[in-house]
Parts: structure tokens; sequence; C-alpha cells
């Protein structure tokens, strides 16, 4: 399929009265080093936000153990945080 230059530059003209030019520009050219380090800095520091939360959440859950409360061994079972042996 051939692809029709006439549609696409009426579109694009369209688009670009619509919205303005930055609509129809393609990201990569306005690209640089520099914004890439700024990006590659801003995902490092998003990532490790990221994980002290998790540690953060991991140390706030409460440890169970599941423990019979029937002498015979052959009843219900509750569960119980670690230490509370009653």
């Amino acid at each position: 399929m051939e692809k029709d230059w006439d549609h696409i530059a009426k579109v694009e003209k369209a688009i670009r009265q619509k919205y303005g030019k930055d609509a129809i520009v393609n990201p990569n050219s306005e690209w640089s080093d520099i914004k890439e380090k700024e990006y590659i800095e801003q995902l490092k520091e998003m990532s490790s936000r990221h994980r002290s939360i998790e540690e953060q959440q991991e140390k706030v859950e409460v440890a169970l153990m599941l423990i019979s409360f029937d002498a015979t061994g052959a009843g219900a079972y509750r569960w119980a945080p670690v230490g509370d042996v009653s």
C-alpha cells in the first residue's frame, strides 16, 4: 500500500493549526545528552524511593504462625502472633 503524502501533509497541517506546532514535532528531535542524564537520575531516585517504601512496609507486617489449640492435635487451628502461645 502506497502512502498518500498529500493526505499526510493535510492532516499534519490541520493538527498544527488546532493544537500548535509542538503537537507534530518528533520528540527525538528535542532530546539531548543532558536530558538523558537528567532522566536517568530521576529514574534512579524514583527507584530508590520505591525500594525504601517497600522495606518500610515489610517491617510493618506482623509475623504470624499457625498453632494448634487442641491438646490432641486433631482439632482446629488458629492464627496467633509470634510469641503468643496462649
